[in-house]
């Protein structure tokens, strides 16, 4: 999944910053701009500040959001989550190189909203390892986002995640770069293609339109289709499976044909499971599950029964285990 969100995010930066420049410049010539209406020129002016205004707003929201946002989500929870005390499974140190602030990651036990025993793993700095707090066996106070509406969802009580300094401000120079580049290239089209017309250059295939246009059209792909794809099939954090982690129940389910879809991602095959289980209510639910798989793991797509979660009140909102847990 790594390899495969590089090579998209390469691709996106092809299509939007070179793609549109190779083709304008190559094929476009700025010759009668005096016959140019001015009035669309000021309106494809304001529409391309606009439009770029929109991408890097939505950009830097993403960035507060992986960053300074989680410490707002942290207060929202300690302040109304709900108290549990869960059982420690595991201890792992990932970072002693402070011994007055080793950086652990546990992996707890504890019964959701539905009753149903879950794992969850938590990722905490130890303040205090002489009390040996944070060890195999022993239990310790968590809050639960009962919305499951704001990460990382679970917390030990007392606990604030740090904020990824190094993470935010990388991504903030990036983002200062690409919009001190983008106000270059503001002034660079002006003085070399205005031609003492303003900005009658302007046109819809322009970068400084289609760029922005593209940019905006990919970021509506990810967030209405491939992200819900993605975070369907790969990822075990999507908001569906979440709120199955937590409010769900488990069943064994009988599976009762697996067929391709044809549809294929980073050339991994999409496959529709049909299956059948009881609810909790003993009641026979059908349903039908898309997942995309690895390639490799196709032969062994076809089994009798899988494990799946689904939520009590609305049985038809499944996934399989598999999909749900967080390692």
């Amino acid at each position: 999944m790594r390899y495969f969100g590089i090579f998209w995010l390469l691709m996106g930066i092809y299509f939007v910053v070179f793609h549109p420049a190779i083709i304008y410049y190559n094929t476009n010539s700025n010759l009668f701009l005096e016959g140019r209406n001015p009035t669309w020129a000021i309106i494809y002016l304001i529409i391309s500040i606009l439009g770029w205004l929109i991408v890097f707003g939505f950009a830097g929201k993403k960035i507060y959001n992986a960053t300074f946002g989680l410490q707002s989500g942290a207060k929202k929870i300690h302040a109304n989550g709900k108290s549990i005390l869960a059982e420690i499974l595991s201890s792992e140190i990932l970072d002693q190189s402070n011994p007055n602030q080793i950086n652990k990651k546990l992996v707890v036990r504890f019964n959701n909203f539905s009753g149903t025993p879950i794992k969850y793993p938590i990722y905490i700095t130890d303040t205090n390892p002489q009390l040996i707090r944070y060890e195999k066996g022993n239990s310790i106070p968590i809050k639960v986002d009962e919305k499951v509406k704001y990460a990382p969802y679970v917390l030990p009580d007392g606990s604030t995640p740090a904020v990824k300094n190094r993470l935010f401000f990388l991504l903030s120079a990036i983002w200062v770069i690409a919009a001190l580049l983008l106000i270059t290239y503001f002034i660079y089209a002006y003085t070399t293609e205005s031609m003492g017309y303003g900005w009658r250059f302007l046109s819809l295939d322009h970068p400084l339109l289609l760029s922005m246009f593209i940019a905006i059209f990919f970021g509506f792909l990810y967030l209405n289709v491939v992200g819900r794809i993605l975070s369907s099939n790969f990822s075990s954090g999507s908001d569906k499976n979440m709120k199955l982690l937590f409010y769900g129940k488990t069943a064994q389910a009988q599976i009762l044909e697996v067929a391709q879809t044809g549809t294929y991602i980073n050339e991994n095959p999409q496959v529709k499971y049909s299956l059948q289980f009881h609810d909790d209510k003993n009641r026979l639910q059908k349903n039908s599950l898309k997942k995309v798989i690895m390639m490799i793991d196709l032969p062994y797509a076809r089994q009798e029964q899988k494990r799946i979660y689904f939520l009590p009140e609305d049985p038809s909102v499944i996934a399989f285990e598999e999909d749900v847990i967080i390692e």
